[in-house]
């Protein structure tokens, strides 16, 4: 959506953006530049980075009980009928499944990964379109932490996360939006953490971004979007898939 947040900028409004802001890492920074330039609020709209659930899981890690982060496990699949002229199968659109559910598994491994992943392995199954349609994603950073995503178009699996511990794991079902995850621990106890609504996704999203209008700062969230969409640049790279307005000149930033 670089192009209309551009617009929004240069007539001088703060812009809530839906996720992906940019096809690729140079759009969100020129989306971002040009807001702060402009001295307005920009927000990238990935629901998972704002929901209270997520907040809580990380205290939950800080208190140290359950050791130490050592392996991400996400998979996330949905079933989409094959059909080339839709935002899910057409590279004109930005299709694949990286793009439309893979960015909030990554933003989930960014979330909780002590460092940004610095080494990235991927395989790929591509439509004949061109776009991705299922895919296997490992990732490490420098603390030797993994993230092990799955993805796919067109096969089912249980949406979920799992953050997997030295003493335990926390099991996350309907990661993107969850209000509800399960602790489990070494000795086969289990806690519930339960924070937020789920059925009030958007609303948190709203608030944060009316937040930070008033306090003239950046919303919190924007730098792991920024992270993200730098691992999803790299990812495709990987996949050599190139969307077309991609080789187009990019959006004018000028006044």
């Amino acid at each position: 959506h670089e192009e209309e947040a551009i617009k929004a900028l240069k007539a001088g409004k703060h812009v809530f953006c839906e996720k992906p802001m940019g096809l690729n890492e140079e759009q969100f920074v020129r989306c971002l530049d040009l807001a702060e330039k402009k001295d307005l609020v920009l927000m990238d709209g990935t629901t998972l980075l704002h929901m209270p659930l997520f907040k809580d899981i990380r205290k939950v890690l800080k208190t140290g009980k359950l050791g130490k982060l050592k392996m991400i496990q996400v998979t996330y699949g949905i079933q989409k009928d094959f059909n080339p002229d839709s935002r899910f199968y057409s590279l004109e659109h930005g299709g694949g499944a990286l793009m439309d559910i893979g960015l909030y598994a990554i933003s989930f491994l960014c979330l909780y990964m002590d460092n940004v992943p610095d080494h990235v392995k991927t395989y790929v199954s591509k439509a004949s379109t061109g776009v991705d349609e299922t895919s296997a994603i490992i990732v490490q950073n420098k603390d030797g932490q993994i993230g092990n995503i799955s993805l796919s178009l067109n096969t089912m699996m249980l949406e979920q996360a799992i953050l997997c511990l030295e003493k335990g794991y926390i099991l996350v079902h309907g990661f993107p939006r969850a209000d509800q995850a399960v602790v489990h621990y070494v000795d086969g106890k289990t806690d519930i953490i339960e924070s937020g609504d789920s059925e009030q996704a958007l609303e948190y999203e709203m608030k944060e971004m009316e937040s930070a209008i008033e306090e003239n700062r950046h919303p919190k969230g924007l730098k792991d979007a920024r992270e993200v969409m730098h691992i999803l640049t790299q990812i495709r790279k990987q996949w050599n898939i190139e969307f077309p307005s991609e080789q187009e000149q990019g959006i004018d930033c000028i006044e």
